[in-house]
């Protein structure tokens, strides 16, 4: 703010001056004394330059807001070349000016034809600039004591100077080859294991095309947190949030779990923060295998094949965007299928047991309505599995219209218990759906039961 007045202020002082001085030219000593106050004057817009200090901050928030390594090597390089030739910008005009008011004949006179063009002129004064401040070769020479002065300080403010900026845009190079050396190392140990073990040249040939395959996918992949050692340092208040502004939006686009968000944020948040991961599978991978322990998952991006027992080892396309394990998160549950990875796969992990601790230490509504939903849904994983149903219960997605209708029922029982309770219900408003008699079991009786509870009413 205050150097863009000064600068405001400079310029209303020189318009000022030109108006004041301007009559003053009918006399020719007068004028020849304004014109040159006018002209010491005008030096004073020098203070403009105070304004590329606003373009460094420009800058430092364009690179906070670059999430790519490579883009902000490069951009660095960028900025300091550019600074580079604005410095010898400056240099080229002093030394251009300094070679035209020369009483003695200078440079210009000497080196440049008659009637030489200002862009040659320039441009030749640009090349001297640029020879001082690198070990290059030119033919300009300076020509008065002046030229020779002004040649001499240039010199020793390029040794100071430059040399910084050559370290600097070295150390940006070296930074930018070091971005890969991991892979070329790992690339040269596989090579000498090959050699070492003679391998054959076709299973090496193999080998090394899914090396390169691979650090190609790796290089795509998206980064995660755990990669990043430095979150580890960071206060844990900043990371719950952090969490909770990575994880909240897709929790929110769940049918299961939206409608309970409203119910207390600050277990939410928790659960963002203790229960949630981001995984990255590379293809031909293991999500997860037939009777191991399970986690709920969401596929963010990728393509991934299911087979399970239960669907007679047929195999099933698992699109984006799809929920694979729900009822992990109500019920003690074993994956009763494989799921395998057919591209590199985004997935989002909810750790079930992390996520019962949370619910049921936080306890509070937030259990309460769990524990009439986890009852519904453990009921009607039970009804599936009894009759036999076309589709019976596995690790894929259910259809959103029963699991809809179950996430009601378990709304309706929650808004009328707090009803009574005379708490008002936060979700009064969108339980508008009758309870039918045959749920109003206390427990279920099959070995799917509920881990937050076996009680509608409690």
């Amino acid at each position: 703010m205050i150097p863009d007045l000064v600068v405001i202020l400079m310029d209303v002082i020189l318009l000022a001056m030109d108006q004041l001085l301007a009559p003053t030219a009918e006399s020719a000593a007068s004028g020849a004394r304004s014109l040159k106050v006018a002209r010491a004057l005008r030096l004073l817009r020098l203070l403009r330059l105070v304004r590329l200090r606003k373009v460094g901050q420009v800058v430092a928030v364009i690179m906070y807001r670059c999430y790519s390594e490579t883009l902000i090597l490069v951009g660095r390089i960028a900025v300091l070349v550019s600074i580079i030739v604005a410095i010898n910008h400056y240099v080229a005009c002093a030394w251009y000016a300094i070679s035209l008011y020369s009483l003695d004949g200078g440079w210009a006179e000497f080196y440049l034809e008659d009637g030489a063009s200002f862009g040659l002129s320039y441009l030749v004064a640009l090349h001297w600039a640029l020879t001082q401040f690198s070990p290059a070769t030119n033919n300009i020479a300076p020509r008065t004591i002046e030229e020779r002065a002004f040649a001499c300080m240039v010199v020793l403010f390029a040794l100071v100077v430059f040399s910084s900026f050559v370290s600097k845009i070295t150390n940006s190079v070296n930074q930018l080859r070091t971005l890969n050396i991991e892979r070329y190392q790992e690339e040269a140990r596989i090579r000498q294991f090959i050699g070492v073990r003679r391998i054959s040249a076709d299973l090496g040939g193999r080998i090394q095309q899914f090396f390169h395959q691979s650090a190609t996918i790796k290089d795509t992949a998206p980064l995660l947190e755990s990669q990043i050692k430095f979150f580890e340092l960071m206060p844990e208040s900043m990371r719950v949030r952090l969490h909770e502004e990575m994880y909240m939006p897709v929790l929110h686009d769940s049918i299961m779990l939206q409608p309970f968000i409203r119910v207390d944020r600050f277990v939410w948040s928790k659960i963002c923060h203790l229960a949630v991961f981001e995984v990255f599978v590379m293809p031909r991978q293991d999500v997860f295998k037939d009777g191991t322990p399970a986690d709920t998952y969401w596929l963010n991006s990728g393509a991934s094949t299911y087979f399970s027992r239960c669907l007679d080892w047929q195999t099933v396309r698992v699109e984006n965007d799809s929920w694979l394990s729900e009822i992990a998160l109500w019920a003690s549950w074993n994956h009763c299928g494989s799921m395998v990875t057919d591209a590199p796969c985004n997935l989002l992990r909810i750790d079930a047991n992390q996520f019962r601790d949370v619910v049921t230490e936080q306890g509070g509504a937030l259990h309460s309505a769990f524990q009439k939903l986890a009852i519904f849904l453990c009921s009607y994983a039970e009804k599936l599995n009894a009759i036999g149903a076309v589709l019976p219960v596995t690790d894929l997605p259910w259809t959103q219209e029963s699991l809809q209708t179950e996430v009601h029922k378990a709304v309706h029982v929650f808004g009328m218990q707090a009803r009574r309770e005379g708490a008002g219900g936060p979700m009064d408003d969108d339980c508008d759906v009758d309870l039918p008699e045959p749920v109003r079991h206390k427990a279920s009786r099959h070995a799917l039961r509920s881990v937050f509870g076996s009680t509608l009413y409690e």
